[in-house]
């Protein structure tokens, strides 16, 4: 073992007593402040897609409005040439 290796084996030994028992109680408030970084990457990285959907949702409400808005049209219309028919037959009907 080399004269380095001896030294650090002996600073350890010497250290370890005094920090193992502090780092257990600053690790987890550490731990917390990593955690904070954590979420804040994770909410930048979520945050364009939430935008993205609501602006979504707003795009697929107009195109349903606009399809309603057609299918309502066409059926009204429909409705008057139904009715225009069953007029026609009772014409003939009556003849």
């Amino acid at each position: 073992m080399s004269p380095f290796a001896h030294l650090k084996l002996a600073a350890r030994r010497i250290v370890a007593p005094v920090a193992r028992p502090l780092w257990r109680r600053v690790r987890p408030r550490i731990k917390k402040f990593t955690d904070l970084f954590k979420l804040s990457e994770a909410w930048h990285q979520l945050a364009p897609s939430l935008i993205n959907a609501a602006a979504s949702v707003a795009a697929i409400s107009r195109e349903q409005q606009r399809m309603k808005r057609e299918h309502d049209e066409e059926i009204a219309r429909l409705r008057a040439e139904v009715a225009e028919l069953r007029e026609a037959l009772a014409r003939r009907a009556e003849k």
